[in-house]
């Protein structure tokens, strides 16, 4: 869905809160003449309760676990900070809320070191809460893909090795697990590569 709040563009989010709390303690000066007091705006309770708690560490029981948000051609992740109730004063505005865009995974992995021979069996993706966006030069798309999958060859595995391998680790040895994938308007679970063999219950 849109970002409906306009005034706090959500890839300057911290940096919004930042200033804001800068001013509320020494005021407007001509390094800082921006009015952010609208980072203290009271959210409705409607749209707090569509967010996803922040410190979720298993996100599989939160029910709004698949609200994200587009702005300005990006696609991110909102979050409200579970600790907060309705008795807290300072609870309730844009102080309370996170945001994290939605990336590809492609840079993040490429300060990845991972020996291939001796794998760590652990995952990059390990402890993520969220989706990534699916790569733009991995082929094929998601949306082309049947749910029985397809194999890819020895030289797309190649071509994009760390990428799939980080995959094939993240599904296990029953092919069970995997990563959240978003391509487009839809949001893909636990995408995954198997090895031949693997049974995918």
């Amino acid at each position: 869905m849109s970002w409906p709040y306009h005034q706090i563009p959500l890839d300057q989010l911290e940096n919004f809160k930042r200033l804001a709390d800068f001013q509320k303690k020494f005021g407007k000066n001509s390094e800082n003449p921006g009015d952010y007091t609208a980072i203290y705006q009271k959210l409705p309770e409607e749209f707090i309760g569509q967010l996803p708690g922040t410190f979720a560490m298993n996100n599989s029981g939160d029910q709004n676990r698949d609200v994200y948000f587009t702005a300005g051609g990006k696609i991110f992740r909102v979050t409200y900070n579970a600790a907060c109730t309705s008795k807290n004063p300072y609870c309730g505005d844009f102080n309370s809320v996170s945001a994290a865009e939605v990336v590809s995974p492609e840079a993040a992995l490429a300060k990845t070191i991972e020996d291939f021979e001796n794998p760590s069996g652990t995952t990059f993706y390990s402890g993520f809460v969220g989706a990534w966006l699916w790569p733009r030069n991995v082929a094929p798309n998601l949306k082309e893909l049947s749910s029985d999958g397809r194999v890819i060859t020895s030289d797309e595995f190649e071509n994009h090795k760390l990428f799939y391998f980080e995959l094939l680790v993240s599904g296990g040895h029953d092919c069970s697990g995997g990563v959240d994938f978003i391509e487009g308007e839809y949001k893909y679970e636990k995408v995954s590569v198997c090895q031949k063999g693997a049974k995918n219950p």
